[in-house]
C-alpha cells in the first residue's frame, strides 16, 4: 500500500503566519488557560476549544473549556474528557481565550468585562478586543486556525485532537460542501484522518443520524415553507407549536437551516425558530447574496453564505421585518 504524506505549502498571508507564531509562543510560554465557547454550541467552537485543551495537557499545562451556561451536547460527547464532561480544575485562571467567538455578546455576562489574552476566530465580523488576535476569515473554520497553531508548536496529534479538529472543519463546511471549503481544507482533513480522526463516525453523527422526532420536525418544516419575490426567497417559521408537535428536544434542533436551503431555485433561505423573546434567524445564501451583510442590518452577522441574527417580536413582525430588509438589501 502506498504511503501518502500530505503537506501544506507555506501560507501566503504573512500576517496570518505571524499571528499563528505569536499565538503558539503565547500558549507555550504561559499557563492556566480558560477557553471560552460561544452561545449555541456548535462543532467548531467545541472542537477547537477541546483540541487546544488536550494539546496543552500534553505540554503539562492547566486549562479548562467553558461553554455557555455549562452547556454540553451528547452529540459532541466523543470530544469530551472521558472521565467527566465538565470539571472545575484546581487552578486559578490567568488567561481567557475566546475560540470561534465573533462577538462578546455570545459569551455569558460574567465574561463581558474580562480581559482576553487571545482571540482565535474565522468570522469576518469579529469584534473581540484581545491582547493577541489570530483571526482569518478566509479559513473554513476556527479548527483550521487551531490546526496551524498546533503545527507551529510541533505537537504530535493524538486521535482525540484529530477528532476535535475534524469535527469543527466538517461541520463548518457542511461536510465539505460549502463554498468556504478549499483545497487546503481537504489537505488538513486528510492529515487529521491520517492521525486517527474517525471521519466516518463523525460525519454520520453530525449529518445523517436522526431520531423519528427529528424526521417529524423536518416534515413540518417542508410543509410550512413560504416563497417570496418570485420564489427567489424561501422562508420558514419554526414555531413553538411546530416544535411541540414534532416532540423534538433542543439537541435535535441543530442544523435545521439547511432544509430550506435545499430548494434549488431559491437564492436565499431563511429559517426562523421561535425563542423566548422572538425568533432566532438563520440565513443561507447562494450566488451573489451575502448572508452576513443581510444579517448585519438586523444586528447579527456571520459569513457570506451563512449568518444569523435575532428579531424580537411576534411572527407577523418578524415576517414583515425580514421581507422589508430583503427587498432593501437585494432589490427584490
Amino acid at each position: 500500500m502506498m504511503n501518502l504524506k500530505f503537506e501544506l505549502k507555506k501560507e501566503e498571508t504573512t500576517n496570518f503566519e505571524e499571528a499563528v507564531r505569536k499565538a503558539a509562543e503565547f500558549l507555550k510560554r504561559e499557563n492556566n488557560f480558560c477557553f471560552l465557547c460561544h452561545k449555541n454550541l456548535d462543532g467548531d467552537t467545541i472542537g477547537a476549544s477541546f483540541a487546544l485543551h488536550y494539546a496543552l495537557k500534553g505540554l503539562n499545562k492547566n486549562s479548562i473549556v467553558k461553554t455557555f451556561e455549562n452547556e454540553f451536547s451528547e452529540k459532541f460527547s466523543f470530544v469530551y474528557p472521558e472521565e467527566e464532561k465538565s470539571k472545575d480544575e484546581n487552578f486559578k485562571v490567568e488567561h481567557y481565550v475566546t475560540v470561534d467567538v465573533a462577538d462578546f455578546k455570545l459569551l455569558e455576562d460574567e465574561f463581558h468585562n474580562k480581559e482576553f489574552s487571545l482571540c482565535i476566530d474565522h468570522h469576518k465580523t469579529n469584534n473581540i478586543n484581545a491582547k493577541l488576535k489570530c483571526v482569518d476569515f478566509t479559513k473554513a473554520a476556527s479548527c483550521e486556525i487551531v490546526y496551524h497553531i498546533l503545527k507551529e508548536l510541533n505537537l504530535n496529534f493524538t486521535k482525540k485532537i484529530a477528532d476535535c479538529l475534524y469535527l469543527g472543519i466538517s461541520t463548518d463546511t457542511g461536510c465539505f460542501k460549502y463554498e468556504n471549503t478549499t483545497a487546503k481544507t481537504h489537505i488538513i482533513a486528510a492529515d487529521l484522518i491520517l492521525n486517527g480522526a474517525n471521519h466516518t463516525y463523525i460525519n454520520y453523527v453530525m449529518f445523517d443520524k436522526k431520531s423519528k422526532e427529528r424526521l417529524s420536525l423536518e416534515k413540518e418544516i417542508i410543509e410550512n415553507l413560504e416563497y417570496y419575490y418570485e420564489e427567489k426567497c424561501v422562508m420558514v417559521f419554526v414555531t413553538n407549536e411546530i416544535l411541540k408537535k414534532a416532540g423534538v428536544l433542543k439537541k435535535e434542533q441543530d442544523s435545521i437551516a439547511h432544509i430550506a436551503s435545499c430548494v434549488d431555485f431559491a437564492v436565499i433561505a431563511i429559517t426562523a425558530v421561535e425563542v423566548l423573546d422572538g425568533f432566532k434567524i438563520s440565513v443561507r445564501t447562494k450566488k451573489n447574496c451575502d448572508a452576513n451583510c443581510f444579517c448585519k442590518r438586523l444586528g447579527g452577522g456571520g459569513h457570506k453564505r451563512a449568518a444569523g441574527c435575532l428579531i424580537k417580536g411576534d411572527i407577523e413582525f418578524a415576517r414583515k421585518t425580514l421581507l422589508k430588509n430583503l427587498k432593501e438589501e437585494f432589490s427584490f
